[in-house]
Order: structure tokens, then sequence, then C-alpha cells
């Protein structure tokens, strides 16, 4: 429920209330205020002529009987008072006390409201005092209908209440239990936690099982010194091989001695040894020079580099 109509007439919005409909204007409040007693209750002379004119009831009560008269002389609005009394407001209403709203007025010292109110009720009484007997009448019916109205919705809120209360004493007993059992406190705690929560302390972590349930077993001193003999002969033999597999590819990786054939200019051959960067077995034209030759005049050979 919207109460944008009820705080305009609170605060005298006139033209947020210029969009309000009857229905609006009579709409009640959690209190059962309407947007005419709000206006009313402030003074807001200006604001309640709008609401009374777009169909806002004065004669509408609260749930405690209060009309619009009633929170005008409370209050000690005159202005107000008077603009209902000639709007044509009952000044016999009753509230759930049986107040009207002279008597509230006299009950909160406005003389002033008292008094012309006094003159209002006597010129009417002379006037029709046939008219004046069935106002009253009226107007007390309506009071003890809204008294027993009241009553039956206190008594819900009674009844309400104490089923409330007597659910906060059970749960406030289970605790009262549980706290007094053995490590009450710790399952009291545990039971606060959500079941979220739970779920991430169901399985232990693998440490606290190596600890507590000794589900992973850890290998004992006596299996580490004590070995089969057999097994032990296998894994020697296998590392054995395995090491002079390596000596081996060592040995032929790291070897850089080579062969040189060299074809003289007479049509001689000549192979020597040679140490240093290996190159792979292609043909090579090697300048004159550049080998030790017997022959120091020849310009040039050609040589093959063999692998061993």
């Amino acid at each position: 429920m919207s109460d944008r109509f009820h705080r305009a007439a609170k605060d005298g919005y006139l033209e947020v209330l210029k969009e309000s409909t009857r229905r609006d204007c009579n709409q009640p409040d959690e209190d059962g205020l309407t947007p005419t007693l709000w206006a009313a209750y402030k003074g807001n002379l200006e604001a309640l002529r709008l609401i009374v004119g777009r169909g806002g009831e004065p004669d509408k009560c609260d749930h405690y009987g209060n009309t619009a008269l009633h929170c005008a002389a409370a209050q000690g609005h005159m202005s107000c008072v008077s603009f209902l009394v000639n709007f044509g407001a009952n000044i016999w209403s009753l509230d759930n006390d049986l107040h009207t709203a002279k008597e509230l007025a006299a009950m909160n010292n406005r003389e002033d409201i008292l008094r012309y109110l006094d003159t209002v009720s006597a010129k009417q009484t002379t006037t029709d005092p046939k008219q004046v007997k069935k106002l009253q009448d009226r107007a007390l019916k309506d009071a003890e209908k809204r008294q027993k109205e009241f009553d039956k919705i206190q008594r819900k809120a009674d009844k309400k209440r104490e089923e409330e209360n007597a659910k906060l004493q059970k749960e406030r007993q289970k605790i009262e239990k549980v706290d007094e059992r053995p490590q009450g406190k710790n399952k009291g705690i545990m039971n606060t936690i959500s079941r979220g929560s739970i779920a991430l302390f169901s399985g232990p972590r693998r440490d606290s099982h190596t600890i507590y349930n000794n589900t992973y077993n850890s290998p004992k001193f006596s299996d580490l010194t004590t070995t089969n003999n057999n097994n032990a002969k296998k894994s020697v033999g296998v590392i054995q091989k395995k090491i002079s597999k390596k000596k081996v590819l060592d040995e032929i990786k790291t070897s850089n001695n080579f062969k040189v054939r060299e074809v003289e200019s007479d049509g001689k051959n000549s192979v020597r040894n040679l140490s240093g960067l290996r190159r792979d077995s292609e043909i090579m034209f090697v300048p004159g020079g550049s080998l030790s030759s017997t022959n120091s005049e020849s310009t040039g050979c050609m040589c093959r580099l063999v692998r061993p």
C-alpha cells in the first residue's frame, strides 16, 4: 500500500493531493488514519479543503474512533475545526472511550475550541433536538460496534503474541537442556553451523587420517632397513647395465679422433689420424699449405673425412 498521499497530507503538498481520487483520500494506513485525518491532525487547512473537496470523508475514523474533528480539536487547530463544522461534520461523534471532540478539547486545555464547540452544540440542540438525539444515538452505536471490533483485534493480537512467547520459551528450554549435557556447548555451536559448512568437515584431510584413523599406513623402519636379496640383485644388475651403456655412449660422443685420407698431386694416397672437432664424412677441397704435406709445392688436395 502506497502512503504517498498520506505524506502529502502531512506536509501540505497540494500538487500531489490534486492527483488523488476519492478512494485515495479515504484509504487508511496501518493506524487507520486517512489523508483527511492527517491533514486535520497536522492543521494543514488548505490540504484539508482540497481533500474534502475531492471526496474525503471527515466523519471516517481511525482504529480508536477519532474523526477529523477529534484530531483537529485535540491538537488545537481552530481553523480546521471551524471548517469541518461548517462543512457538516458530526460534532456528536464518539471515540472508543465515548468522548466527543468538545470533551477532547477540554481535556487538552483548548479553551477557544471548547467555547466554539459548546456554542455550536447548544445551537443545534435548540434548533433541532430530535435530529441531535438521532445523531447521539447513532454515534453511541457506532462507538460500541468499534469497541467490539477493536477488542476482537486486540484479543487476536494477544493470542498471537502468547503463541510466539510460548514458542520462544520452548526453544529456550531446549537450548538449556543441551547446555546441561556433557560437551553440550560444543554441540550447540555445531548445530548453528549450516549444512553447507558441515559438508566441508564431512571428510577429514589426509594428515588427520594418518594421525587419528591410521588409514594411510606409512612405511616402518624395519621395512626400510631389511630388503629382499633377489630384488636387490635384480635392481643392482639393471643399474650396472644402464651405467655401462651410458659409458659407451659417452665415449662415442666424446671421441674426437678421426682419419684423413689425402691424395697427393703425384697420385700417392696417405691416411693420417687427426684429433679435433668432428665433422661429417663429406669431400672437402683444402687449399695448399693448410695441411702439412711432404710436397710443399702442392697447390691443393682433395680430402675425405672418414668416421672411425
